[in-house]
């Protein structure tokens, strides 16, 4: 309708190539067909008698935003002093080595977090204990020490591997923060590189999260899009069919 003309995949000459853009080739493509509310192509091609999808800019996956902070409307929660909030402190036992992680405010741990909300509030209720111990044996100190910065600052720490990434992630969710889990999603799809791409697509395939979903496809759009650099880089020596 505005008489402007784009290439949205492929490029001169006939080939049978599935790309990003202009990484594509089609064999004598002749018709042509919209699908998914418009969001994306089908387009057949004449002498092999096949079909090939194509995904229109609009169908780019999107991380989850991330939601506004709610640190200050929090410790004003605390500062209120709400007579039925947990008090006391939990002690959690992180790890294989159940590494201590002591004297955490039960009252931060609620109103930062619904899992916790829910379980100190009602499961451990009964309990006469102010202090009471957690095992957290699945996962590593430095994660779980980064939930707990997250909890009291609304602040991610910068991860130093793509696995301790992915534990803090893990957290995010098992305890229901899901301002951070966007964060850690956030971060994650900024640092895809050629380095990382593959071992992260790795971590999140057969997932049906759909964020993880959406990062798997981020994954996948960028090595189709870089390529070359994701071989020279090594990436892909270890991946087979």
């Amino acid at each position: 309708s505005t008489g402007t003309v784009t290439t949205l995949a492929g490029s001169t000459g006939h080939g049978d190539v599935n790309g990003v853009g202009s990484g594509a080739k089609f064999f004598r493509p002749r018709g042509l067909a919209t699908c998914q509310g418009g969001n994306a192509l089908v387009v057949t091609e004449f002498r092999k008698m096949r079909l090939r999808c194509v995904t229109l800019e609009s169908l780019q996956p999107e991380i989850k935003e991330v939601p506004p902070s709610t640190l200050l409307a929090d410790f004003r929660k605390i500062a209120a002093g709400d007579a039925s909030m947990p008090q006391g402190t939990v002690t959690f036992l992180v790890g294989p080595n159940q590494q201590r992680f002591e004297h955490i405010a039960k009252n931060l741990l609620c109103v930062r977090s619904a899992y916790f909300d829910s379980m100190l509030r009602f499961k451990w209720q009964q309990s006469q204990d102010l202090n009471i111990e957690i095992d957290e044996p699945d996962t590593t100190p430095a994660a779980f020490e980064s939930l707990l910065e997250y909890l009291a600052s609304d602040t991610l720490q910068a991860s130093s591997s793509l696995q301790h990434a992915l534990g803090v992630l893990t957290l995010a969710r098992k305890y229901c923060v899901e301002r951070l889990e966007a964060l850690v999603l956030q971060s994650l799809q900024a640092g895809l590189s050629a380095e990382s791409v593959v071992p992260m697509l790795d971590a999140v395939a057969g997932s049906e999260c759909g964020e993880d979903v959406r990062l798997f496809e981020h994954c996948r759009r960028f090595i189709l899009s870089h390529s070359g650099d994701v071989v020279r880089a090594g990436a892909l020596d270890d991946v087979h069919e």
